[in-house]
């Protein structure tokens, strides 16, 4: 190797000592700057627990025994290497609390409570009427029957008919309630919602009174009102429930009456299908067989309305329910003070008519008399 060539290595050497001791000074430096802030946190009285990556690493320098020795032995930094460990008390991973740190999805629409599927008004004839109320004539008296004649020229028998005069006046079923016009506006699905639901009452209310009204207004006169059914007497008290209803229809077939409807409650309906025989069978229920309920060949309508332990058996021929104005939705901004207020009204009504045109055709009691 020439002179110079040796001479340009020397200095390539040199350089990269010079430039290796610049690199060590500056981490002298920083660590010498690390050091001194953590002391003066210390000497300000700061004993927040820090979690801070830097704060841990100018404390794990300041403590670490080997690195002190490195430093102060100038000879030995480019020969010796410190290696330092880290265990940082790190912050709690981020999870999801709520919907916080991700929005939840919101499924359109109002999961509303229970309805019923079937009302009993539905088993029943009607008919819209224009007036408050409604006049109908019943005939009283006993059945006409026909006569023989004793012989030619003999007088024939004479059949006089009578004739009641009764009225059922139409009843107003209303309920309301009121929110703001910006909720209105901003949940779509509150409209129909409140529409169902406010209908659903009515009809509830109007369900309730065709079985349970006492006929003092504003009620109407139902089927369970005085003088407007059969009292069941009960027979063998010791038979079933089931027995008890296949009385009552032999109650009305006595009078000429063909029975069409029960109505029963459904802690009374679920007692009669769980009826078992001695073999441990279902007396009559099938339990795989998906049908509506029917008992004795006749529709059952199976209600909350009317209270465990009675029943109604009756021919709906003998009612009718009259309609003055069916059940309707109406809105609006001008209740009281709400027009400024910003809050509407949502109001529900209809107005019904009910009677009972043959109380012999219906009866109703408990399944064992007292």
């Amino acid at each position: 190797m020439s002179f110079e060539a040796i001479v340009k290595s020397l200095e390539t050497v040199e350089r990269s000592i010079q430039s290796y001791r610049a690199d060590q000074s500056e981490f002298a430096d920083r660590l010498t700057y690390l050091e001194q802030k953590g002391a003066l946190r210390q000497s300000e009285g700061d004993t927040k627990p820090r979690n801070s990556f830097g704060i841990a690493l100018s404390q794990k320098l300041a403590d670490n025994p080997a690195l002190k020795e490195w430093k102060s032995d100038s000879g030995r930094r480019l020969a010796n290497r410190v290696a330092i460990e880290f265990d940082l008390d790190l912050k709690a991973a981020i999870v999801n609390v709520g919907d916080t740190m991700a929005a939840y999805e919101r499924t359109p629409g109002i999961v509303s409570l229970a309805t019923r599927r079937r009302w009993i008004w539905e088993y029943m004839p009607s008919s819209q009427t224009s007036a408050s109320g409604v006049e109908y004539l019943v005939e009283s008296g006993s059945v006409l029957v026909a006569g023989q004649q004793a012989s030619e020229g003999a007088t024939k028998q004479e059949s006089t008919p009578g004739f009641t005069l009764k009225r059922a006046d139409c009843q107003t079923f209303a309920h309301w309630t009121q929110m703001s016009r910006q909720v209105f506006s901003d949940q779509p699905a509150l409209a129909g919602f409140l529409q169902d639901r406010l209908m659903n009452g009515v009809w509830l209310k109007l369900e309730q009174q065709i079985i349970n009204g006492n006929g003092t207004a504003p009620q109407l006169s139902g089927l369970l009102d005085s003088g407007n059914f059969v009292p069941y007497t009960g027979g063998d008290v010791a038979v079933s429930k089931v027995d008890h209803i296949r009385n009552a229809i032999a109650v009305l077939q006595q009078g000429d009456y063909s029975a069409g409807l029960v109505i029963v409650n459904p802690l009374d309906w679920k007692e009669m299908e769980l009826e078992r025989g001695d073999d441990g069978q279902y007396t009559w229920a099938e339990p795989s067989a998906m049908q509506p309920p029917t008992l004795w060949g006749l529709p059952v309508h199976v209600t909350n309305s009317v209270a465990a332990g009675t029943f109604i058996v009756l021919d709906p021929s003998a009612t009718y329910l009259w309609t003055r104005q069916t059940a309707t939705m109406l809105l609006s901004d001008s209740h009281e003070g709400t027009f400024i207020q910003n809050v509407l009204t949502a109001l529900c009504e209809a107005r019904f008519a009910f009677g009972v045109l043959r109380p012999e055709a219906i009866v109703a009691g408990l399944y064992v008399a007292a």
